[in-house]
């Protein structure tokens, strides 16, 4: 019904639900415990995981991990952080990106003074926002 609909429209194309305060945490959470135990226990072992299997997964890691640089951050804060910035607080996040998650994530999870800025305030830090130099851009 209604309800089912409703949440259906608060997952991002991401699969993370919005309001949840570290989004890109909880997605690589996620993406972790959907492992295979023995996989997530001997990732590098030549005896537990083949060469197939972890390729596989290193795929699938890397499909998400796009979808989540563009949607949220390159590096994942972790809430033992906020005590840090807080401390050393007000904070100038230079190369915010585009959504400026790390400045927006202290800001509103740890009461943080900071401000945030990035040159391209449309696609900074975006893998699809990267646009690749033509040969004759750089002559």
């Amino acid at each position: 019904g209604k309800s089912k609909k409703k949440k259906k429209q608060q997952q991002q194309s991401n699969g993370v639900e919005r309001g949840d305060s570290n989004p890109l945490l909880t997605a690589q959470r996620k993406f972790i415990t959907s492992l295979p135990k023995q996989a997530r226990s001997h990732f590098f072992s030549p005896t537990h995981i083949t060469p197939e299997q972890r390729a596989e997964i290193w795929e699938d890691q890397a499909d998400m991990g796009e979808k989540l640089v563009d949607s949220c951050a390159w590096a994942t804060p972790d809430p033992r952080l906020l005590p840090v910035f807080k401390h050393f607080g007000p904070i100038v996040e230079v190369g915010c990106g585009a959504n400026a998650y790390w400045a927006k994530w202290m800001h509103n999870e740890g009461h943080v003074d900071v401000v945030a800025f990035d040159v391209s305030l449309n696609e900074g830090g975006k893998i699809s926002g990267s646009k690749k130099t033509k040969k004759s851009d750089t002559s």
